[in-house]
């Protein structure tokens, strides 16, 4: 979203981290298991991008998969880039 805080940069330096964002989701799933999924322990988020933001996101997806030859996910990518600005921002709730 505009004006949400500093962009994520699209470039290299984020690209290793999508696999370990997969990495991440496949590792938690498969410990939750299928059991805590029926539990109601997995929230949906919506997030609504304009035109420039859906693009710039496609690009990105795209890229990756180019440069990598591995599939990657909207889903996995806004995990990441979630978890990356909550970690970096942690200790401002401290």
């Amino acid at each position: 979203m505009k004006g949400s805080g500093a962009p994520i940069p699209l470039d290299g330096a984020f690209m290793g981290t999508v696999d370990r964002a997969t990495a991440i989701r496949d590792a938690r799933a498969a410990r939750e298991g299928e059991a805590s999924r029926k539990r109601g322990e997995v929230h949906a988020v919506s997030l609504r991008l304009d035109d420039a933001q859906y693009r710039r996101l496609r690009r990105f997806v795209t890229s990756h998969e180019d440069q990598t030859g591995q599939r990657v996910t909207h889903q996995a990518i806004l995990e990441m880039a979630l978890i990356e600005y909550l970690e970096r921002n942690a200790a401002l709730l401290c």
